[in-house]
């Protein structure tokens, strides 16, 4: 999936079907793949494999700093 198609799907969640998933997390609150999952609107096993992740649950901090490398990854290949 390119970037451009990832933005697409990211902009039709609707964050109030979010429901309970949407809150503030604090840095060490663990996060619930399945949960990022359905707020983002990608399976699972995706998130983890583009993340470069093996648990299904890890620190919002840990989630960040994998996040940030991911989008640092995509944007600067060619």
């Amino acid at each position: 999936m390119d970037i451009t198609k990832a933005q697409e799907c990211i902009a039709k969640v609707d964050i109030k079907q979010a429901g309970p998933q949407m809150k503030a997390a604090d840095e060490a609150e663990n996060v619930d793949l399945s949960s990022l999952s359905h707020l983002v609107g990608f399976p699972t096993e995706y998130i983890k494999k583009e993340l470069s992740l093996s648990e299904n649950t890890l620190p919002m901090s840990e989630l960040r700093k994998k996040m940030i490398s991911y989008l640092e990854k995509v944007a600067n290949s060619p």
